[in-house]
């Protein structure tokens, strides 16, 4: 499914403690454009700022575009990427969020889909996206000079000899502009995948050839890889345990890799197993991961110890000088379902979680937080269900701790709102307010709200508001 780009809004974040160092690394996450009328909706949130100027991005863009990706820097300009209908096939547009920006076709045959944008210290930054001609996916990728303000000519970076489609790729850049992208690849057999990875060199301005993560036997998918400024990072996906072909829906694993642009990479390891869990774990495509300016890491996902027992989040924590704690549960009640885990972490090595969690009539925000040293604590929530179900939560943090979480409100009465509330470390969560109203129909076929911050609390917010909408600057 294609979702249309439709929000667009950056947020200064003022609280108690805001900022940290300058030097953080760079985010990327799908996103949108913004309505003109979107202050009085940041208003009701008082750490954020209300004053609005135009940016380069109106209704007639929003209409167009798909797949969407945005990137924030550590200066807070934003850079959007989108594939968009174009004489019969979707091409792959990227454009940087300055005003005067008109945007640039980087694809150059076939359908583009599924884009991921980052942005190192400089402001020059790298898109990848795939591509699909001669009946499979191969995935793509451009890099952009701040300097010369151009994108230079699309290379190809999956392996030309694949028999089999590259298909959602992730991407993480640390603020010297080194990369790591990675990405699931079938290998000809049906449902079956591999972990692949390659990586980008800024200095000799170069990729490196495929290389296959997984063990090439179980089958390998839902990767996702996280990296800070100087370049530590995690790489995490979810390998079956069987090649794919024979059962629909096998046990699984989370498996994760320490990863670094400029050092050895550690061994793949399992992390969702702790003492005496059963050997039946069915973990899905739903993968939470951060990591902070010091080298640790979080990595959260949705988990069923049996087929008939509810899914759980769970989390495993880890430290450069300790490897990884054993796997917890961090949720409230066990017994209903948990979807949509994501985390976040600070520079001290602290930790906010949210996800989304079913009731018997309906569901609502939960949450919990790990304090570095102490471990986590009892599960919360940022907003109940009181006033309407929560859908598909957003989280980001920046480098002292506070983090905003956005999510849509789907009430009794089919109205959709998007719906935000801070987490600041000295007063826990306020209360939840709406942000903007979003709609009475078609909730599901809105953009998803996300949001994304920097590391001194710059932060963009996404949402999708009838399918259209023009952008500014909060």
């Amino acid at each position: 499914m294609r979702w249309f780009l439709s929000i667009l809004v950056s947020l200064t974040m003022v609280a108690c403690g805001g900022g940290g160092s300058g030097g953080g690394g760079v985010s990327s996450t799908p996103a949108n454009g913004n309505n003109s009328s979107a202050g009085s909706g940041v208003a009701a949130v008082s750490s954020l700022s209300s004053a609005a100027t135009a940016v380069s991005w109106g209704m007639a863009d929003a209409a167009r575009a798909a797949d969407i990706d945005v990137a924030i820097d550590r200066s807070g300009m934003g850079l959007v990427a989108w594939s968009e209908l174009t004489n019969g096939h979707y091409v792959l547009k990227v454009r940087r969020m300055n005003g005067t920006d008109t945007g640039v076709t980087l694809s150059t045959a076939g359908d583009a889909a599924a884009p991921h944008v980052s942005v190192d210290a400089a402001g020059n930054a790298l898109a990848v996206w795939t591509q699909y001609s001669n009946a499979r996916h191969t995935l793509w990728a451009s890099h952009y000079s701040a300097a010369s303000n151009l994108w230079d000519a699309p290379r190809m970076i999956s392996s030309a000899s694949a028999v089999a489609s590259t298909l959602k790729p992730d991407l993480a850049v640390d603020q010297a502009g080194n990369a790591i992208a990675v990405w699931q690849q079938g290998d000809g057999r049906v449902n079956h995948f591999d972990a692949w990875v390659a990586q980008y060199n800024a200095g000799t301005a170069s990729w490196s050839a495929p290389a296959m993560l997984s063990d090439g036997i179980n089958s390998a998918h839902c990767l996702s890889v996280a990296l800070n400024a100087s370049g530590q990072g995690l790489v995490a996906w979810v390998q079956e345990r069987g090649d794919g072909t024979s059962i629909a829906t096998p046990p699984a694993d989370i498996w994760v890799r320490t990863v670094s642009t400029a050092a050895a990479w550690g061994a793949p390891t399992l992390v969702n197993r702790s003492a005496g869990q059963v050997n039946t774990v069915y973990v899905y495509g739903q993968i939470g991961l951060s990591v902070n300016a010091k080298g640790a890491a979080a990595v959260l996902w949705s988990q069923r110890l049996l087929p008939s027992l509810p899914m759980v989040v769970d989390a495993a924590m880890y430290s450069p000088a300790q490897g990884w704690q054993d796997a917890v549960s961090i949720a409230l009640v066990t017994k209903e379902d948990c979807h949509e885990p994501a985390v976040a972490l600070d520079d001290a090595g602290n930790a906010i979680a949210v996800w989304q969690q079913q009731t018997d009539y309906g569901s609502y925000g939960a949450s919990n937080r790990y304090v570095a040293g102490a471990g986590w604590s009892t599960a919360g929530h940022f907003v109940d269900s009181k006033l309407g179900d929560t859908l598909s939560p957003s989280l980001a943090m920046d480098g002292a701790g506070n983090a905003t979480v956005v999510w849509y409100r789907w009430s009794g009465t089919n109205a959709i709102e998007l719906m935000i509330n801070r987490f600041t470390p000295d007063l826990g969560w306020a209360d939840p307010k709406v942000f903007m109203p979003v709609g009475t129909d078609g909730a599901m076929t809105r953009s998803l709200p996300t949001v994304v911050s920097n590391a001194v609390g710059q932060t963009l917010v996404v949402w999708g508001n009838k399918l259209s909408a023009v952008a500014s600057w909060l």
